[in-house]
This record gives structure tokens, C-alpha cells and sequence, in this order.
């Protein structure tokens, strides 16, 4: 059997795990008045770096990506149901908009992305007109 991990170890775990800093964590689950930044920093480390607490952080953010799945796919549905649904004509292009987002639809393009893709064009541009340039030219004038 496991042994439990301790009631200010489990609220520093559970602190990180919602998103404060160890040191942040430290100071709320501890006695830390007093104490130098620079020692809270290191004896928060020293408590994260427990096999007790890294294994029930790692529990704890494990519950809340899946968490955050379930709150993603749950929000993706209702903006589907309301794309194909809502009332108003403004609700349903909103609701589009969020899926677009979502889905990573609208996301700027790197520049050499876009680079690679003017050049790419250009080239072909030029391709064309020269293909064009040289039907219409006599072959006289080619030779």
C-alpha cells in the first residue's frame, strides 16, 4: 500500500497542479514568513522533487488534461449545434468562427511559409507568360 502523501504536500500539489508557481505553492502550504526568496524557490524544488508529491502531481495534472478534454469536446458539440441551429444568422457565423479557431483554421501563416509561397507563384506566373509570350511570337523571330 501507498503511503498517503501529507495534508500541506497534497495542497502544494494541488496548488501547482491549478497553475501556481512552486515557490507560490510553497509559501501557501507552509510556513515560509520570513524566509528569502531564494530559499523558498530552492525548498519548493526540494518538496516537487519528492516521489510522493511528483507522483501525485503528475496524477493531478493527468485529471486535469483529461478534465480539459472533456470541456473542449463539450464546447465543440454546442458551437456545432449552434452553426447548424441558433436563431439568429450573427450566432450561427460566431459559432463558426469559434469551430474555425478551434480547429487551428485561422492561424497566421509563418513568413516562409508565405515566402516559399510567392516565390512559388511567381515563378509559375512567369512561366506562364513566357509560355504565352512564346506561342505568339513568329518563329522567325525565335531562331
Amino acid at each position: 500500500m501507498r503511503r498517503p502523501v501529507s495534508p500541506k504536500r497534497e495542497k502544494f500539489a494541488q496548488l501547482v497542479a491549478g497553475g501556481a508557481t512552486k515557490a507560490e505553492a510553497y509559501r501557501q502550504s507552509f510556513r515560509a514568513d520570513g524566509m528569502k526568496p531564494a530559499t523558498v524557490w530552492s525548498e519548493a524544488s526540494r518538496v516537487a522533487a519528492d516521489p510522493l508529491v511528483s507522483r501525485r502531481l503528475a496524477e493531478l495534472q493527468g485529471k486535469n488534461s483529461d478534465d480539459m478534454a472533456g470541456i473542449r469536446a463539450s464546447v465543440l458539440v454546442r458551437l456545432n449545434a449552434l452553426a447548424d441551429g441558433a436563431e439568429s444568422e450573427s450566432a450561427r457565423v460566431r459559432a463558426l468562427e469559434l469551430l474555425g479557431k478551434a480547429s487551428g483554421l485561422f492561424e497566421e501563416q509563418s513568413a516562409d511559409l508565405v515566402a516559399s509561397r510567392t516565390v512559388i507563384e511567381l515563378r509559375m506566373r512567369l512561366e506562364k507568360r513566357l509560355r504565352l509570350m512564346l506561342e505568339a511570337a513568329p518563329a522567325s523571330r525565335l531562331t
